[in-house]
């Protein structure tokens, strides 16, 4: 072996190792500097409109940022306060509730079913899960400070140099130009089709479930449009574990009219925007596969934590479009 390739293989080896320490040094930190990506990709345009009317890169990425800040974070954290709150109380209420002695047993299409067994297991495992998880939830306030800052700071740098970035990170992609340009091309089809088609979808169906319920008079309704949101993500299930209960909570509290309206709002008129929001959002050449959306949500909130939820499909759908660009494009023209 001359010297020219020794050098070689122990340059790589350098490489290498810096890189695996570069990634444990960063992963603690991987879904923010992810997430700040995203918000820089969201705003982009907002941050486009600003910079070509007062020219200055740095001042147009600080009012983005500033507005991002008050229009999100602020009004997400005393949002949060509130669906604590509200989660604590609607499971005392579920405990309320379930000791009503006419929902011991409620007889569907002949089967009887024990909902105030049911309840207060149910009760009694959230009750666990906020034990447990509370310490682990205050001891990392202060990384969630860090990271929030991190996001902010990252977006505020990717917002000024987009262009610079994605001229790099084109320089290091080892593929010819012609496979770049298609590459690059489905990595923007797949994001949008996750923050648009899935996310944005998942927020406004969400939403609306939630108006629902605050027109019917169910209670704790921030709490439960909250979860209905994070359920619109799962494909199949979703929202009706939530909303199905809620018509049967108001038919058992004899409001049959907010009943049977909560059934055809959500059941009929909500359920069907999923088939009117996502082809005004994304073309249907871009659609993502449900199987992809629910491991995607599954798999990032167990690595990623709450951020998962967009994260987790993202990476599995570029993975799956690495692979078919492998195939399709790629491998034939090796």
């Amino acid at each position: 072996m001359n010297a020219e390739k020794i050098s070689k293989y122990t340059f790589l080896i350098i490489l290498l190792l810096f890189l695996v320490l570069t990634v444990f040094l960063l992963k603690p930190f991987i879904a923010y500097i992810v997430l700040a990506m995203i918000f820089a990709y969201i705003f982009r345009p907002a941050y486009e409109l600003i910079e070509n009317r007062i020219r200055k890169k740095s001042l147009a990425a600080s009012i983005v940022v500033t507005i991002v800040i008050f229009v999100l974070v602020i009004p997400t954290l005393l949002i949060t306060k509130i669906i604590i709150q509200q989660g604590s109380t609607a499971l005392t209420k579920l405990n309320q509730v379930a000791e009503n002695s006419a929902l011991e047993q409620l007889n569907v299409l002949g089967y009887n079913i024990n909902l105030e067994g049911a309840i207060h297991q149910f009760v009694t495992s959230a009750k666990n899960f906020i034990v447990e998880q509370g310490p682990g939830i205050i001891s990392s306030a202060a990384d969630v400070i860090i990271g929030i800052f991190i996001t902010f700071f990252i977006m505020f740098y990717l917002l000024k140099e987009w262009d610079k970035f994605f001229s790099e990170i084109n320089d290091l992609v080892p593929l010819k130009k012609k496979y770049k340009i298609h590459f690059f091309r489905e990595v923007e089809d797949v994001t949008k089709a996750v923050l648009y088609g899935q996310v944005l979808t998942a927020i406004i169906q969400g939403a609306l479930y939630g108006l629902g319920f605050i027109m019917a008079g169910i209670p704790n309704a921030f709490f439960w449009t909250f979860v209905m949101i994070i359920l619109c993500f799962l494909p199949v299930v979703g929202a009706p574990i939530v909303w199905i209960p809620g018509a049967i909570y108001l038919y058992i509290t004899g409001q049959l009219a907010w009943a049977i309206f909560l059934l055809i709002y959500s059941g009929v008129f909500i359920m069907q925007l999923d088939n009117v929001i996502k082809p005004k959002l994304i073309s249907n050449k871009i659609r993502i596969h449900p199987a992809v959306i629910l491991l995607g949500v599954l798999g990032g909130l167990k690595v990623f934590g709450f951020v998962g939820i967009i994260l987790g499909p993202l990476v599995i759908s570029l993975l799956i479009v690495l692979l078919r660009f492998y195939v399709s494009d790629f491998k034939l023209n090796v």
